[in-house]
This record gives structure tokens, sequence and C-alpha cells, in this order.
């Protein structure tokens, strides 16, 4: 099975933390793989409890030296850390009877506080490890900011910027739509299709477009993405994200 890694920024008890996590088992997890286990490797961190470049590399040759150990089980399943405070926290899932092998492993290999625990139902991949479609969208945010830096451009001034969205249900477009325009928020307007288009295959929904103007260097443009995923979610609609309006785009369904 290819890994398929996702890596994003969030929160953990109000302490800065940065995950990576293989997506590759979220629809095909092995069920007899019903032990997690978990180890603690430091690395040596900046002020905000994250490694610089050139100390994320250092840690991830030690995180290879450690996980080319367990290459050799063929039922065990490495799927993800986070770091935070200086401490990455790795896991592994693997059967009942194959825990004790793995964890002389990793002890061997003189890593930190060892532990092992049962969690059938993957809790702790699916609850925790995965991000949140919020978490998803405020990294995609910051990539996108990141991006328009390296091309050179200007982040302290007025963006026009859309925000995308679809509607299974068109009461539930409505119902969205007058609820954003009750706010106190400055967006120059507020557009949809009048019937449903295709948006995956064999699904059709209502698209929404929302317009802003907005000072990407400051935080109204994360602000901004938080409260469109919540709003779109009570509404039951899906947030799409947001793009500079000078970015290639199809609106053809859009009035």
């Amino acid at each position: 099975m290819a890994a398929q890694w996702q890596h994003y920024r969030t929160n953990v008890n109000g302490n800065e933390a940065l995950f990576s996590v293989n997506l590759s088992y979220v629809d095909e997890q092995r069920m007899d793989a019903s032990t997690v286990v978990q180890f603690e490797l430091p690395f040596e961190a900046e002020s905000d409890g994250l490694p610089s470049e050139s100390n994320f590399k250092r840690f991830i040759r030690d995180l290879i030296k450690v996980t080319s150990l367990i290459n050799s089980l063929d039922k065990v399943s490495y799927v993800g850390y986070w770091l935070c405070n200086g401490v990455a926290q790795v896991y592994f899932y693997c059967t009942y009877e194959d825990k004790t092998e793995l964890m002389a492993i990793l002890e061997h290999a003189n890593c930190q506080k060892v532990k092992a625990q049962l969690d059938p139902t993957w809790d702790i991949y699916f609850d925790f490890l995965i991000p949140s479609p919020l978490e998803i969208k405020m990294t995609a945010t910051e990539e996108m900011l990141s991006i328009l830096r390296q091309r050179g451009e200007e982040l302290d001034k007025a963006y026009k910027v859309d925000h995308r969205f679809y509607f299974y249900q068109e009461q539930d477009m409505q119902e969205f739509l007058e609820y954003v325009a009750e706010q106190d928020k400055d967006f120059l307007s507020l557009q949809h299709s009048n019937m449903p288009v295709p948006v995956r295959e064999n699904e059709n929904a209502y698209l929404v477009k929302v317009e802003q103007e907005v000072n990407l260097e400051e935080n109204i443009i994360f602000d901004t993405v938080e409260f469109f995923e919540q709003t779109s979610q009570e509404f039951q609609g899906r947030y799409l994200g947001w793009r500079p309006q000078n970015s290639v785009m199809d609106e053809k369904y859009l009035n």
C-alpha cells in the first residue's frame, strides 16, 4: 500500500504542533491490528516548540533509522507522528501478538516512553491524528500565502478573493446565503447557481461563491475560513476554500 502523507499545523492544549499522518489507512485500515504502540523521540526545538528546518531534517533522519528497523515486521502499520514542545510522538498499529516484538525493537533502539494500548477501532488514528476539515483548510491557507510571497506578491494590501461552496439542497443554500448576508462582515457579493451542477461522479449540487476584499497580511482570512467552515456545516454544505480572483476559476455556473 502506497503511503499518502498529509502534513498540517494545529494547536494541542494551546501549543503549536506539527502533524504528519498516513492517510492511506482511512479506507483500508487493518482490523486485525488492534493495538497501537507509540514512543517519544526528542528533537531540538525553537521558541515555538517546533524544530528549525535543519533540526527537522535531523529529526527525520533519526525517525527513518527507527522505522527502518520495523520494516521487517509485515503486520505493523506506521500511521504518523506529531511534534510539539521539543518531543515527537510516533504511532504504529499492530496485532496483539506482534506488540511484544515491536516494543522490544523500539526499546533496543533507545526510543523513549514506549507504550502500547488496545485500540481496535483506531480511535487515536481517526479522532486525533487525522486532520479535521478546518485544519486542512487552515494549512491550505498558509500554503497559499506562502506561494503568493514566493511570487513576490505584497500581501499588505487589499485583495479580492473568492470563497466557494456547494450544497445538495436548494433550501440549505438559500438559508446559508440569508445567514451570511445578515452578518456584520464586508462581503462584496454573494452568487449561486440556479440549478444543481456536477460536483463529483454521480453527484450534483448548487454552487455558491462569496466575494471578499481582504488584507492577506492580517488574520482576517484565517478568521473568515473558520467562519465559513463552521457555518457551511451548520447548513449541510461544504466549504471548498478560497483563492485570489486573478487565479483561474470556472465561473460558468455562477450568476
